[in-house]
């Protein structure tokens, strides 16, 4: 379980008169009267963001949210080898194994999770063989492959275009969809 602080309902529209904290109008540098933000100085942008916050469902020291979904992993492991004696002299070996993990690492609020999944391929070939009583020649190659893909929950949504922020290079890859950061402080 994660816990997080998310906008109350009042917030969210823009009411912080429970808070202790001035708010402050960018463009005066004065508190808004009341602690209020005018609906009409809400932006779009932040309105669709605000869609996307659970309401509050706990209350504790620092936290308003608790986020009970649960990690999942789901892994195979596949490994063989086979070894060959050619002559008393002359041994080889062959070596594949692969593994394969999808993990679902959930966010500290919904649809923030994260899907990891990871493939890894492994090949050796080996080859053993005596020279003399005091000398061998051992000779091994090998070969590991890994492909990890890291995807958000928001990945192939166009939050960014729904939220109406343009001049961005949108497309359909995940390095460039999703949910953007945002910090807020004060």
């Amino acid at each position: 379980s994660t816990t997080s602080i998310v906008p109350t309902a009042k917030e969210a529209s823009g009411d912080f008169s429970d808070s202790s904290t001035a708010v402050i109008d960018p463009t005066t540098g004065t508190p808004f009267p009341g602690n209020v933000i005018p609906p009409n100085r809400i932006s779009t942008i932040a309105s669709q963001f605000l869609k996307l916050f659970p309401a509050p469902n706990a209350s504790g020291q620092g936290y308003n949210y608790l986020n009970s979904m649960q990690q999942t992993t789901t892994e195979y492991q596949v490994v063989g080898r086979i070894d060959h004696a050619v002559s008393p002299k002359w041994r080889t070996f062959g070596r594949y194994s692969i593994d394969s993990t999808s993990l679902y690492q959930p966010g500290n609020l919904p649809l923030f999770g994260l899907n990891n999944d990871m493939a890894v391929q492994n090949v050796a070939l080996g080859m053993t063989y005596t020279l003399s009583p005091n000398t061998i020649l051992d000779m091994h190659i090998g070969y590991n492959r890994e492909n990890a893909l890291n995807i958000s929950q928001q990945v192939g949504k166009q939050t960014v275009a729904s939220f109406g922020i343009t001049g961005l290079n949108l497309s359909d890859d995940p390095s460039v969809d999703g949910v953007p950061s945002a910090v807020i402080q004060g």
